[in-house]
């Protein structure tokens, strides 16, 4: 992007929708029906993952390993006062984790990366609480039918305790919002009192 687009350009936010069935919930909350079902208390984003420019951008990141979306990344973050969102709270960073295989594959992990960002942006520590320990194949790749909430409960497991009260869990993107939801499950269960979820772009809302 050229520095005027750099400029002009946001993401377009998801506002106050419910991160699993998307309805009016304010400031991204898991709203009272779906509290009832899953551990996320919140899902914030940069965007819609239908906003073109923010996906090229996510794909480019997590597929080349471009440095420029990397670069960009922190400038949205800036622009949506992610580090006003947590404002008088202490939280930890962490992220859902890949597969150690795939993780080898690709040469990062994407979401430790967006975790470091985050933890630059609000001063929070990032800390490294789970592992992956089932192979599971990519959310992006599964029918829509097939990606639901409770499907991928147990694949991740604790590695660090104790357990922060606090923790914002960090991915590239929200499709059903199962993979995060297990990770956020499984910290609850260890001690977690609340888990918020940041993603560069969820699913939905076209």
């Amino acid at each position: 992007m050229c520095e005027i687009c750099k400029e002009s350009y946001t993401p377009k936010r998801t506002g106050d929708t419910c991160p699993f069935c998307r309805k009016k919930s304010l400031g991204s909350l898991t709203c009272e029906s779906c509290r009832t079902l899953v551990a996320l208390d919140r899902c914030l984003s940069l965007g819609w993952y239908h906003d073109s420019v923010l996906r090229e951008a996510i794909r480019a990141a997590k597929y080349t390993d471009d440095p420029a979306p990397w670069k960009l990344f922190p400038e949205w973050m800036r622009k949506m006062s992610i580090e006003n969102i947590f404002f008088g709270d202490t939280w930890v960073v962490s992220f859902v984790p890949l597969h150690v295989s795939r993780r080898r594959e690709r040469g990062f992990d994407q979401a430790e990366r967006i975790a470091h960002l985050v933890g630059e942006a609000t001063k929070f520590p990032v800390v490294d609480l789970l592992e992956r320990a089932e192979w599971t194949d990519p959310q992006a790749q599964r029918d829509a039918r097939e990606r639901q909430v409770g499907d991928m409960d147990g694949i991740f497991q604790v590695i660090k305790h104790p357990i922060p009260s606090r923790v914002i869990l960090c991915d590239d993107v929200l499709t059903s919002g199962a993979t995060m939801d297990a990770a956020a499950q499984i910290l609850k269960q260890a001690g977690a009192e609340q888990v918020c979820g940041f993603v560069l772009a969820r699913r939905g809302g076209e």
